[in-house]
């Protein structure tokens, strides 16, 4: 498959069912994304992995209230370095 149809077929997901995807899955792809290329190809960010349900529904409604906040296995937070407090 091309790139482009691959982009081409995405959806946005607006609920998950909760069920946990595999720990080898999510390492798998955490350790794709930190490939990514940003300017000057510093890659100045930090990622936060949220797993624990009272974390991720107070998450929420600093999404829009969208529901696939709190119903998906994990959620990836990305930001950057310079703002993002340290913990």
């Amino acid at each position: 498959m091309e790139f482009k149809e691959i982009v081409m077929q995405r959806y946005a997901t607006k609920e998950f069912d909760s069920r946990m995807i595999d720990d080898s899955i999510l390492y798998a792809l955490l350790d794709l994304i930190r490939f990514a290329p940003s300017a000057f190809n510093l890659q100045p960010w930090k990622i936060k992995v949220v797993s624990a349900s009272r974390i991720k529904k107070n998450l929420r409604p600093y999404s829009n209230d969208q529901p696939q906040v709190s119903t998906c296995s994990y959620s990836v937070q990305t930001r950057n370095l310079s703002s993002w407090s340290s913990g």
